[in-house]
């Protein structure tokens, strides 16, 4: 390695160089191809299983989930103003690129008799006045196939069900953009909500390009408080910012090439980069300012070579253990099966790479170069006068009440795993956002007039092609809506039995009763042909049945947000089917909710499988460092407290263990044992040059304790950041590892001093007198 120091500070003006010129390629990426970005909750989902393949495959067959519902408002729909309202938004959403179909009750066909003859036409036509709409909608609040789906029982609310046809040509932002335009055009003075999952991932994009506006202003002034307190120089201000800065232009150019898009989770990118690679800098600024003060005492000609690389043989390994570690907490999310926590761990791990080399080359090159400070360099070295007594008081601790600091432990982690087994998980899609917020306020109106928004499917297979255009096979559908229809939380269902009924009621003769479903496989046959080739088909652009009749669809609304409450639909839905579907068949839910609730269940394995990764790698880094199995087993001690009563905590408190929230531990532990390599490499220096083992623990936190506390200050004010997200999980999951980092630092500060001379305590004689007394 001490070619390589040599290297950095012998050559600064190559090392930049290159450091250029691998910045330009990243940018002249991001300008031309510019990032990906994915706002749909199918970030959130498991991106390889069995579910999510039988997902995609019910897209294919059945046309996909990307609907989207604007509903209207009023004391009564059916009046001539809110049906004129209704008639221009049909056809100006219409009319918009990348829409396929829009479904409203100006839309829809009914059947209606004059005579002797059957006339099939729209259900409010044209010209409607007051007294017949009011005749109108009294057949519509009666008729259960339109009740819950586009019109409110008390005729309060109507809804526009929109069917989209995304492509790259028509994107979803500026389609839904479009929509939503259209809708504050002819919507008022009626209240107008929306919902459906288009909307959710169209605004998702307002919330995060709002979100990350606010984030980086914030989080570059917080970089340059806490360099400005930490050096009081204008390099310790701008170095920093310039590390920071490029290494966001390498982590998001590796996201472009990679092709892999910026997600809801990874939006927590670029403030965790700027955050961790304050931390990088402020160790490598810190250690050349003690370097420049040692050097300052001895007389004669300084060389900047020669300090620069004195500089980097002490604080390069921590650094790039620091960084190493780092990268095993946000890597281990890697092996998770969740797409966002996925990319979230992967990019920040190439984010952490990318500050930690540059911490390493690009500061230490332009330091090389850069005058050495005017100042005098011992006052830069030396805590400030509060920070100083905070050391003193620590050292004291950690030398004086060992004993009192153990047993604090001891309990401290006795209350978090009792509160721990109190943990539940809990991943409620609409739990993203506050209770004030439109899509709150949106889905609670559609759910109180209509029904719910979180709709998913059932299939049923059967044994054979054409086995679901059988007469008992449709009856057999029936009787599983009727069951589905009685869970709580389940508000109304479509199915091809429900279409063979509108169907039915389309070829009546006049004065006979709509038609049911027919035993008869001759007349199944026959209405069924009629039913998809022309009854109610044009109407209903959402197939229920397969082309090749093997499978079957039923489309169920639902307010079923919550992971619990869907997990027990589930399991009650997939209960009818073994015990009632005959041999051969089989049925699955699936759908974007139904996989959302899949990724619960994944959660509390993924948190076990990272966290176990995490711990592997950073234990198997830190021993070797050290070289000491020891060493490594106490600089992970100290940071698992402050994981445990982390989850403690949230268990005690009843926040759910969800998809933001089960990033904390991992992260954070990564982020912590960057405090514990730095010290136990300081205390091993101080040591062979103090008298006592009391000295080099009081010596090390004030030389090492200020670089701590200000990078540690860092990270959690960095986190603390996302409580301006838009997104309550954001916001939960930011507060809580702001709070678990200044908890690691208070453990590394107190309790690792303690664990780390425990050998030479023992064997000291005053602390042995101590023990007697």
């Amino acid at each position: 390695m001490l070619i390589f120091y040599r290297f950095v500070a012998g050559r600064p003006k190559t090392i930049l160089a290159m450091i250029t010129l691998i910045t330009a390629v990243f940018l002249a990426r991001l300008m031309t191809e510019g990032l990906p970005s994915d706002h749909s909750p199918r970030s959130l989902i498991v991106s390889d299983d069995a579910d999510a393949r039988r997902y995609q495959e019910t897209n294919a067959l059945f046309g996909d989930d990307q609907v989207m519902i604007v509903a209207l408002e009023a004391e009564d729909v059916f009046t001539p103003e809110v049906i004129g309202q209704l008639r221009d938004l049909t056809n100006g959403f219409s009319a918009i690129k990348g829409v396929k179909q829009v479904v409203s009750p100006t839309s829809i066909r009914t059947a209606r008799t004059e005579g002797e003859n059957v006339r099939v036409e729209r259900l409010i036509p044209p010209r409607t006045d007051a007294a017949r709409l009011r005749t109108i909608g009294d057949e519509a609040v009666s008729d259960q196939l339109l009740v819950g789906n586009l019109v409110a029982r008390d005729r309060k609310m109507a809804a526009i069900n929109i069917f989209l046809n995304l492509t790259a040509e028509h994107r979803s932002e500026a389609v839904l953009g479009e929509l939503r335009r259209v809708a504050e055009q002819y919507a008022a003075p009626a209240k107008v909500y929306y919902a459906g999952l288009p909307y959710m991932e169209y605004r998702n994009g307002q919330h995060i390009r709002r979100d990350l506006a606010k984030f980086a202003p914030f989080t570059v002034l917080l970089i340059l408080v806490t360099f400005y307190l930490s050096f009081k120089s204008l390099r310790g201000v701008l170095l920093p910012l310039a590390a920071v800065a490029v290494g966001l232009v390498w982590t998001f150019g590796t996201m472009s090439f990679s092709g892999r898009p910026f997600t809801v989770i990874s939006m927590m990118v670029p403030v965790v980069i700027m955050a961790i690679g304050s931390s990088y800098v402020i160790h490598v600024l810190n250690e050349y300012y003690i370097a420049c003060a040692s050097a300052a005492r001895n007389p004669g000609k300084i060389d900047r070579t020669a300090l620069m690389v004195v500089t980097l043989e002490f604080i390069a390994p921590a650094v790039l253990v620091s960084g190493s570690t780092t990268m095993a907490g946000f890597g281990s999310l890697v092996f998770t099966d969740i797409v966002g926590s996925h990319d979230m761990g992967l990019f920040s791990a190439v984010g952490c790479a990318a500050t930690t080399i540059l911490a390493l080359t690009m500061v230490p090159s332009w330091l090389a170069l850069l005058p050495l400070p005017k100042a005098d360099p011992t006052a830069i070295s030396t805590p400030s006068l509060r920070v100083g007594r905070l050391l003193e008081r620590m050292a004291g601790w950690a030398t004086e009440r060992r004993g009192p600091i153990l047993i604090s432990t001891i309990l401290a982690m006795a209350v978090g795993l009792s509160g721990a087994r109190r943990l539940q998980i809990d991943s409620a899609l609409m739990n993203f956002y506050p209770e004030n917020s439109e899509e709150r306020i949106g889905a609670d109106k559609i759910r109180e007039h209509l029904g719910g928004a979180a709709a998913f499917q059932v299939i049923v297979e059967g044994d054979a092609p054409g086995a679901m255009r059988r007469a008992p096979s449709i009856a057999l559908i029936e009787r599983l809506q009727s069951d589905i229809r009685s869970i709580e939380g389940v508000d109304s269902t479509f199915s091809i039995a429900d279409l063979m009924k509108i169907a039915g009621r389309f070829s009546s003769q006049p004065g006979e009763p709509p038609r049911g479903l027919p035993a008869d496989q001759a007349a199944m046959d026959t209405l069924l042909d009629r039913c998809l080739q022309q009854g109610g088909s044009d109407d209903i652009p959402v197939r229920v049945l397969s082309p090749d009749g093997s499978k079957a669809q039923i489309i169920v609304r639902s307010h079923l947000f919550g992971s619990r409450e869907m997990r027990s639909a589930l399991d009650r839905i997939e209960r009818w089917g073994a015990e009632r579907l005959p041999s051969g068949f089989r049925l699955y839910p699936t759908g974007i909710f139904v996989l959302l609730n899949r990724t619960s269940d994944h959660v509390a394995k993924d948190q076990a499988k990272s966290l176990a990764v995490a711990l592997t790698l950073i234990f198997v880094m830190m021993s070797s460092l050290f070289q000491s199995v020891r060493l490594g087993l106490i600089a992970l001690l100290p940071n698992l407290v402050p994981i445990v009563l982390f989850f403690g905590f949230m268990g005690w408190a009843g926040i759910g263990l969800n998809l933001n929230t089960s990033l904390v531990a991992s992260i954070v532990l990564g982020l912590a044992v960057d405090n514990a390599a730095h010290f136990i490499r300081r205390y091993q220096v101080c040591r062979e040059s103090s008298p006592t083992w009391k000295a080099a623990v009081r010596e090390s936190l004030l030389l090492t304790g200020r670089p701590m506390i200000f990078a540690n200050a860092t990270l959690a004010v960095a986190f603390a950041i996302f409580a301006l997200s838009s997104f309550l999980p954001m916001r939960t999951g930011g507060l809580l590892s702001g709070v678990t980092i200044l908890a690691c630092l208070l453990a590394d500060l107190t309790l690792l001093p303690v664990l780390l001379t425990s050998r030479e305590a023992r064997s000291d004689p005053g602390q042995a007198l101590e023990r007697a007394a």
